[in-house]
Formats: structure tokens, C-alpha cells, sequence
């Protein structure tokens, strides 16, 4: 009974922000930000249907039910969920052997149930810190990896190439390199202008159009919302009056809290923004609307990419070609099994495939919701996250979803407008609406501009800023980053995560692997009390904190005590059995003596193992 109240109070508590959805105040910010989210969504989605290697229209059914289930049950505001880069990389390495494409259908649709249901039941049984057991150097290198993966499987729809499918990503080249007679140089040349003017766009958004909320296009009053110098300064970064002839920023090191890092996210446009004058609302409106349009590269690329196919003619370069319009009809997602269409993959493959989708899409998606919250003070809820995401992906599969995630690029046009959820049901319409009148219009749409937008997507998810810190400040975890990247792209995906795992636990029991040692003295703490403490030797003069008295340090010649620091497991206990002998032998030879006893504190031992204490 008690399970049965707390799920009401719990999902009234998640609906909340309907009951108190301020429309006057709100819904101009989220029906803007819901606009132009449905406008890069759509493109975005069919390009990704093409990694899963499923027809287009299935990557846009996610885009319409998911969102919606995860405005209602996410604690995320902004979180966009919908297909994803890294997990249409999975999906599509877990479907590209089969050979049918109502089989890979019906295996993708199984596993978004699949994935909801793991995810779901780890919610319901509060195992949402299974995400604090991957360091960040293991999961940046495997993102970082799979987007060298995304670069590399968009290569051969770029160059209009019909590759076999490849069990190592790196077979894709040599495969590229026999095939080079048969490449198709239109296609690349469609692609490559693609590529370049999609790049071009994010840019100039970076770099060369500042920021403006949209908030200053419709108050009255202006307010600012960029960090002025003074704010900058608090955080003891020096900013710089121009940049020197290489472009150079001359900055020194500082150290931030999350709250301070997510008020810096885009602080570089953000800074150049208070060149814009305040009283100018037609430079506001400019300013706002060329970055809305950088935003919207992959809808700019493919409006463009209609019109060079119309031109250059579907016998040419392939074509999209037609997409089914109308809205799914509800089907039981498992019905490849029941109705005799999966016949090629075993149960226990797709198991193995479902766990693993299960952990990136938990492990992206609450990485995302959880930067954003700290940006937007409020609290992001993982087990809840859980629930939402998997509630997503089951439910979506009933009406022939591919496992959603939540997404970055998709989140960071969002955040920039949205107040609530309200953006995610505004969006949500539109794609219906797409669906049901606009499908035709894609017809000429070239699929070398697809694969460009993925390239260009996975280009910008390698983290080589990441890599430049870690070497710099942390190198022994530069080494994990680069471990599970290299091993990533190596081994393909799946093999690839199973490998940052072990680098990961690896990672651990390196640095858990010689546990501290010291020999303790006697010493009596001044006082009338004449307390006795024992020290480590190397302090035994102590510093000023620790108040004893130099003169007072003292040892029993034929007794010694002996302090192990830190956990004893089966990976470093026979290392603390050495340091405790070495020790024992090194104090006996230099004090000439034959110790009557060996006394060993365990005080700072957090815990010891079976293997440990027999």
C-alpha cells in the first residue's frame, strides 16, 4: 500500500510545473525554443535513421513520442531526449549484420523496449549511482571514440560507396581504398560543401555572433545576461583586452565550482555581447536570428541539399527518396518474435546489446540533465531521470521507436530559449505535423548531405580540449582517456565500452595498488592530562596543528608500530604484506635490534576483504 500512494505523490510532484505553468510569462520563451528545436530535429533525426541502418521515417517516430513522455517524467527542464549520435551508433552496430531490413526494424524497435525496461527497473530500485562509478576520463574517451566511429561510418554514404558491412571500424578504410575507382565524385563534392558550410556555421556561432537572449527581445526593460568583467574577475581569470596576433587569449589558471563553470559555458560570445547596444532592438533581433540559423545547420544543409538535388537529378547522387507519411500505427514490440521476423539474432545478443545501450544512454543523458541544472539552479533527480528515460523508450516502442537519448546538440538549442517542458509538447506538434503533410518535400533530399551532418555531429564530439587538460594537469588519467578511446575505436563500440570499463576498474586498482605504510612514534601531548598519541615519524616534531611537543617523541626501541592508510582488497594486500616486512627488517638493522612484537593500526583501514584477512 505504501508503494501504491508514494507512485500518485510521486508523479503529481514530476506534473507539477503544469499546475503551475505561468502562460503570459512563459509560453513565448518555450514556444520559440520548442519551434526551433522541431526544426533541427527533423533533419536531424532522419540522418540518424541512416546509422541504424532502418528507412527515415523511423527516426522521426522518435522524435514524436519521447519527448513528450520524458517532458512528463524527467526532472530535467531542458533535456531534449530523441535519437541520439552515440546510442544510432550502437543500435546501428547491433542491426548492420542483419541482412533484412524488416528484421533490423523489428530487432531496433525490441531493443528501445528492451533498453526502457532496464533502465526503468533501475530506477525503481534507486540505482541511479551507478553512474558515479564511471570516471570522466573513461566515458570522454569512449564519447570521444565513438565520434571518430560516426565520422567513419558516414563515410561510404558520402562517397556513395556500397561497403560491406564491417565487423572492426578500421576495415571501413581499407575497404574505401579497394573500392576508390568506384567512388562517386558528385556525391562527394555535394557532401563536401556540405561539410564545409555546416562547419562554417558553427564558427561563426562560436566565435564571431554574440549572444543574446531572448529575453531582450521581449522585455522592456533590458537585462543583461552576460557575466561582466567584474563578474569574471571574481573568478580570478584574467580578461583579456584583445587578442595578440595568433589569436592568442593570455589567461591563467583558476579552479570552479559546477555553478561557476555553467555561468562560463559560453562566455566567449558571451563577452562579446556587450558590444550590442541595448537601445538597438533591430541589431538584438539580427544578432538573435543569425545565431538561431547557425543553429539550424542541419535544416539549412538539407534545404539546400533539396534544391542541388533537384538540379543535379536523383540518376546522379542518391536520394532520400520517399518517406512514409502519417502517424505510426501502436504494435506489440515484440512482435519480431511472436510473428517469426527476427530469425538471424540470438536473445542473449540482443541482451548484451540492450545492457550496454542501457548504461550510454543513462550515462549521456544525466551527464547533460545535470550540467544544465546546475546552470539553471535546480536539481536534477537520477533515479527519476532513470524512470523518465525508461518509461521513453518502452512506452515510444509500442508505437515503432528506436531507443532515445537525450541529446546535445538538440539540448543546447533548447536551453537557450525554453523556460519548462512546455518547449518539448510545442515540439512534439510539429514533428507531427511534418509528418503527416511535409515528408514529400524530402524527396530529392541527397543522402551525402545527411551523412555530412553526422560527420560533422561526430566531429564535434571528440573531446580534444578534454585531452590537452588531462595530459597538462592529470597524467596517469590522460593515459585511461586515451586507453578507451584508441581501444574504442580499435575494437568497434560494443567491445570498445567493455574495454573503458576494465580501464576504468584498471585505473583504480593502479592507484589503490601500494597502500601508505608509516612507522609511528609515541608522543605525549602537553596538558595535565599526559595524553599519549601516536604519530607518524615524519611528524613526530609535528607541525604547528598538531600540538605536541618535539621533545616528546619517543619510540620503544623493541616494539614497532606500524599505521597502514587506505582499504586492503585481494589487489594490494600482498603489497602491504612486503612494506610491513621491509619495514620490520629496515628498523631491526638500523637499530640493532631483535623486535619482541610488531604493532599494526588499522584505524585508517576502511575495509579489507576475504582474501585480506585470511
Amino acid at each position: 500500500m505504501k508503494a501504491e500512494r508514494c507512485l500518485p505523490e510521486r508523479l503529481s510532484h514530476h506534473l507539477s510545473w503544469l499546475t503551475q505553468y505561468d502562460f503570459p510569462r512563459d509560453f513565448k520563451f518555450d514556444l520559440i525554443a520548442g519551434i526551433t528545436v522541431a526544426l533541427a530535429i527533423v533533419p536531424q533525426e532522419i540522418s540518424l535513421a541512416s546509422i541504424m541502418h532502418v528507412p527515415a521515417q523511423y527516426g522521426i517516430y522518435t522524435a514524436i513520442l519521447t519527448p513528450l513522455l520524458y517532458a512528463l517524467l524527467g526532472s530535467s527542464r531542458v533535456l531534449s531526449v530523441a535519437n541520439g549520435s552515440e546510442v544510432s551508433l550502437m543500435v546501428g552496430a547491433a542491426l548492420q549484420h542483419i541482412p533484412s531490413v524488416d528484421e533490423r526494424v523489428a530487432v531496433g524497435i525490441f531493443l528501445s523496449f528492451y533498453v526502457g525496461m532496464i533502465n526503468l527497473a533501475l530506477g525503481y530500485f534507486k540505482l541511479g549511482v551507478i553512474a558515479d562509478f564511471f570516471s570522466r576520463p573513461v566515458m570522454g574517451g569512449f564519447l570521444s571514440a565513438g565520434g571518430v566511429l560516426i565520422m567513419i561510418s558516414q563515410l561510404g554514404p558520402l562517397l556513395q560507396l556500397p561497403l560491406p558491412p564491417s565487423t572492426y571500424p578500421l576495415q571501413t578504410l581499407y575497404d574505401i581504398g579497394a573500392h576508390f575507382s568506384r567512388i562517386n565524385w558528385t556525391s562527394f563534392g555535394v557532401g563536401s560543401m556540405a561539410i564545409a558550410l555546416n562547419a562554417a556555421m558553427k564558427q561563426a556561432k562560436r566565435h564571431w555572433i554574440p549572444y543574446v537572449a531572448l529575453a531582450d527581445l521581449f522585455d522592456a526593460k533590458k537585462k543583461s545576461t552576460t557575466p561582466s568583467d567584474d563578474h569574471v574577475k571574481d573568478f580570478n581569470i584574467h580578461t583579456p583586452k584583445g587578442d595578440d596576433d595568433d589569436g592568442n587569449h593570455p589567461t591563467w589558471g583558476f579552479s570552479l565550482h559546477d555553478h561557476e563553470y555553467a555561468t562560463l559555458d559560453a562566455l566567449t560570445t558571451a563577452l562579446r555581447a556587450q558590444s550590442v547596444a541595448r537601445n538597438q532592438w533591430w541589431r538584438t533581433l539580427g544578432f538573435f536570428l543569425l545565431r538561431t540559423i547557425c543553429d539550424l545547420g542541419p535544416l539549412v544543409i538539407c534545404t539546400v541539399g533539396i534544391v542541388v538535388g533537384c538540379i543535379v537529378g536523383e540518376h546522379r547522387v542518391d536520394v532520400l527518396g520517399h518517406i512514409p507519411t502519417g502517424f505510426p500505427a501502436p504494435r506489440l514490440p515484440w512482435y519480431g518474435y511472436t510473428d517469426g521476423v527476427i530469425t538471424s539474432v540470438r536473445f542473449a545478443d540482443v541482451s548484451i546489446q540492450a545492457s550496454s545501450i542501457a548504461l550510454v544512454v543513462y550515462m549521456t543523458s544525466i551527464a547533460i540533465a545535470k550540467r544544465l541544472a546546475v546552470r539553471d539552479h535546480y536539481t536534477v533527480h537520477p533515479n527519476q531521470e532513470l524512470v523518465g528515460l525508461g518509461v521513453a523508450s518502452a512506452l515510444g516502442a509500442f508505437f515503432q521507436v528506436m531507443p532515445p537519448t537525450g541529446g546535445m546538440s538538440r539540448t543546447a538549442v533548447n536551453m537557450q530559449n525554453a523556460r519548462t517542458q512546455m518547449s518539448s509538447i510545442v515540439t512534439v506538434a510539429l514533428v507531427v505535423f511534418v509528418l503527416l503533410v511535409g515528408t514529400e518535400v524530402l524527396y530529392y533530399l541527397p543522402k551525402a548531405c545527411l551523412a555530412a551532418n553526422i560527420i560533422v555531429a561526430g566531429f564535434w564530439l571528440i573531446e580534444t580540449d578534454e585531452a590537452k587538460w588531462l595530459y597538462r594537469a592529470k597524467r596517469d588519467e590522460y593515459y585511461v582517456w586515451l586507453a578507451s578511446c584508441l581501444l574504442t575505436v580499435g575494437l568497434g563500440i560494443l567491445p570498445g565500452l567493455v574495454a573503458s570499463i576494465v580501464c576504468s576498474l584498471v585505473a583504480v586498482m593502479v592507484q589503490t595498488k601500494q597502500p601508505e605504510v608509516s612507522t609511528l612514534a609515541r608522543v605525549n601531548a602537553p596538558g595535565p592530562t599526559h595524553t599519549v598519541q601516536y604519530v607518524p615519524m615524519a611528524n613526530a616534531a609535528g607541525p604547528s596543528s598538531v600540538m605536541l611537543c618535539a621533545t616528546s617523541a619517543s619510540i620503544m626501541v623493541d616494539i614497532l608500530v606500524l599505521r597502514i592508510e587506505g582499504p586492503l582488497y585481494f589487489g594490494n594486500c600482498n603489497n602491504a604484506m612486503e612494506l610491513l616486512q621491509r619495514a620490520t627488517t629496515t628498523y631491526q638493522q638500523i637499530h640493532h635490534v631483535v623486535l619482541s612484537g610488531v604493532v599494526v593500526d588499522v584505524a585508517y583501514v576502511q575495509d579489507m576483504d576475504a582474501t585480506t584477512m585470511q
